[in-house]
């Protein structure tokens, strides 16, 4: 091995590694998002926040949504890479 493909594969596992720590932070994100989203139909039951939850869980619906799609994307772009998933 070269000192220029040590570098890139270097340089990949890096990548690797970072993805993994984001895709773990993503997907805790995630678990609170839906803990919260679950909590929401005890709060449609009092007529005082009724008003505010569709617009609350439209907005989470959409951070959840988004979550989803950023962990997709890792997923999509760094497990082709690793040596053990070919």
């Amino acid at each position: 091995m070269t000192v220029g493909e040590n570098q890139t594969a270097t340089g990949r596992r890096a990548d690797a590694e970072q993805a993994a720590y984001f895709r773990a932070e993503l997907e805790a994100q995630r678990r609170l998002l839906l803990a919260d989203l679950g909590k929401r139909p005890a709060l449609i039951d009092r007529p005082t926040d009724a008003i505010r939850t569709p617009i609350s869980l439209s907005k989470s619906e959409g951070q959840l949504r988004h979550i989803d799609w950023l962990i997709a994307n890792l997923d999509r772009r760094f497990t082709a890479r690793r040596p053990d998933c070919a």
